[in-house]
């Protein structure tokens, strides 16, 4: 497979909404109840609009493309955590196809994701993950990234913790 990472524009709005809602849809179907997700992809069409075309908000998208197909994202920037200092970057969201599922695209986006915080000058970086998704935090764990004990509520009886990983200096 020939994957191309690269800035977001406009034009992906539409396959990154969409790769979010299935995506989300088909990796949480154990965690939330049946017909609890409100999520729609015309709603988050607009949302990833929004988010491209800011560029002073100190953030970016980045999309996996195969044979001219967006596969999967990462969305990255300063973290929003109050506790944390302002050499902290963050892994907002990172979601890949569901049909292209352990193909190497979200290894692939989370090294982008990663390089792009170093190269913004950040010593460190957290990502929240839901505590029940046993796969993706496998996933983090694996290429170096650990838990910190930090959680919080999204949803009765749901929590998300925080992982994080560090940059050499």
């Amino acid at each position: 497979m020939n994957l191309t990472i690269r800035d977001a524009d406009l034009r992906d709005a539409l396959a990154i909404a969409t790769i979010q809602v299935e995506a989300s849809q088909a990796a949480y179907r154990h965690i939330f109840p049946p017909g609890s997700s409100t999520i729609v992809v015309q709603d988050r069409i607009l949302v990833w609009e929004g988010i491209i075309t800011r560029t002073e908000c100190h953030q970016r998208v980045l999309v996996a493309e195969a044979s001219g197909d967006i596969c999967g994202y990462v969305h990255l920037g300063r973290c929003r955590d109050d506790d944390q200092t302002l050499g902290a970057g963050e892994l907002y969201s990172i979601y890949v196809a569901k049909t292209a599922w352990r193909s190497g695209i979200g290894r692939s986006l989370l090294q982008a994701g990663t390089a792009h915080l170093v190269k913004a000058g950040f010593e460190t970086a957290t990502l929240w993950v839901l505590a029940a998704n046993d796969r993706a935090r496998g996933f983090y764990e694996r290429y170096g990234w650990w838990c910190d004990g930090t959680e919080r509520s999204v949803d009765v009886g749901v929590t998300e913790v925080r992982y994080r990983t560090t940059f050499g200096q």
